[in-house]
């Protein structure tokens, strides 16, 4: 995965080539006028760029959709398809014609460097305060600028699991972890470290090791404390020697200095890996159970449990996907109208179930958990909503992960740096990348 696209890995691997039969099916629907701002039937049109990919989320935005058309008598809203491997160019060419859609789906981080420029709309200025009554506040850490307010309305977040090979647990007569006894950061590491055999191929921990990924969308830095954000007015710091970042990033190097985890495994398929029996255990977003049974050549039996607890009840934001309305669209309040209505509970809960993914507001949570009733691991990756407790906003965080600070702690993880080397670099060049971004 690219970390262009925050890292988020789901959504770059799983989305960004082709989309499918499926996704042709929800192509542009309705008729534009002939001043591209109503429909042939006079409604106001609204234009939604989606980026949804698995077919049973397709099929649940469109449901949402078609049911809003159904009802409106004065809006209808055209699902115009996108794939998560070109949106930031055609949005990027968007707001430079000024031809922008009126919603246009993202996510979190990747809304920032266009909020700071102005090419959004604060979306307090146009919701009713009720529709943010219920969304978790961590959620919306991400998402709220100091200057330029509310850049999207969150509806799908995400929690980690771990996925572990149940045939070498019960061979080794290990208990998993439960939702009243989760493990610590020590038992999964001891753990890890008793299943690990390296000569044979095979090690006891797997996962994507990017900083956008285990660090601070599955949290592991959030846990430990970290707090390398700091901001001081308008001014933005990278300072990677707080005591909460050099915990996990420890952790991470004594991994792969035990060869618990394995050192070529850095940017490898980490699910693959784990499913064709490299790997013991796989920390991944809890989506993951759906991907995890199309792993061709997949030869383990697998279940998941809750993520480890840290000294912290803190998993960031949960990676926030959104709708968003450009500061340039032609039809705001109309556009306004349908997120109120994609944002009733049982439409959020419709579309996170579809997903594999987590609502962001606590209403549609209760919704999920009556309709899911904890099958299929959702009692774990629901509970786990209650530690997304937020994030600091940071312009350019996401593009500074990728072109600093990774390639700087994977020598530190390779066991050719050291700490402070990695601290020095990310200081420097990485409070230079976000000072750039903020425009100081």
């Amino acid at each position: 995965m690219t970390e262009s696209l925050g890292g988020l890995s789901r959504r770059h691997l799983l989305r960004a080539g082709a989309l499918g039969a499926a996704a042709v099916g929800l192509a542009a629907c309705g008729n534009s006028g002939s001043d591209g701002t109503t429909t042939s039937s006079g409604k106001t049109r609204v234009r939604l760029m989606g980026l949804f990919f698995l077919q049973d989320e397709l099929a649940a935005a469109r449901q949402i959709i078609d049911a809003f058309n159904a009802q409106s008598t004065t809006i209808e809203v055209q699902y115009v398809q996108q794939s998560w491997g070109t949106i930031d160019s055609k949005m990027t060419v968007a707001f430079s014609s000024g031809d922008v859609p009126e919603l246009f789906h993202y996510y979190d981080a990747g809304l920032i460097p266009w909020g700071e420029n102005g090419l959004l709309t604060d979306l307090k200025t146009l919701l009713p305060e009720d529709s943010w009554k219920n969304i978790i506040p961590g959620t919306l850490s991400s998402l709220t600028s100091p200057t330029k307010g509310v850049l999207g309305m969150p509806f799908e977040t995400e929690t980690p699991l771990i996925y572990y090979n149940t045939e070498l647990f019960t061979a080794n007569g290990i208990q998993p972890a439960t939702l009243d006894n989760r493990w610590t950061w020590d038992q999964l590491r001891d753990t890890a470290a008793r299943l690990s055999k390296p000569g044979d191929g095979m090690y006891g921990l797997s996962a994507n090791w990017q900083a956008g990924e285990i660090l601070f969308k599955n949290g592991l830095a959030w846990q430990a404390g970290a707090a390398p954000i700091k901001k001081d007015g308008d001014t933005f710091t990278i300072d990677a020697n707080d005591p909460g970042t050099r915990a996990s990033i420890d952790y991470l190097t004594d991994l792969f200095s035990r060869k618990i985890a394995d050192p070529k495994g850095v940017d490898g398929d980490v699910v693959a890996n784990f499913m064709t029996g490299s790997a013991a255990m796989l920390i991944r977003g809890a989506w993951a159970r759906t991907q995890i049974p199309t792993v061709k050549g997949a030869k383990v039996k697998w279940a998941a449990m809750p993520f480890v607890k840290g000294p912290q009840a803190n998993l960031g934001s949960g990676a926030a996907q959104t709708l968003s309305i450009p500061a340039a669209a032609k039809n705001k309040e109309a556009a306004a109208e349908f997120l109120r209505w994609w944002s009733k509970p049982e439409n959020i809960a419709k579309i996170n179930q579809a997903a594999g993914q987590l609502p962001p507001d606590t209403a549609a949570l209760d919704v999920l958990r009556s309709s899911t009733n904890g099958k299929d691991y959702w009692d774990a990756a629901i509970a786990e909503t209650a530690e997304l407790q937020g994030q600091p906003y940071c312009p350019g965080w996401v593009p500074m992960l990728g072109k600093v600070w990774n390639p700087a702690m994977f020598a530190v993880l390779k066991g050719t740096s050291t700490y402070d080397r990695f601290a020095q670099v990310v200081n420097k060049d990485g409070t230079a990348a976000v000072r750039a971004a903020a425009g100081s």
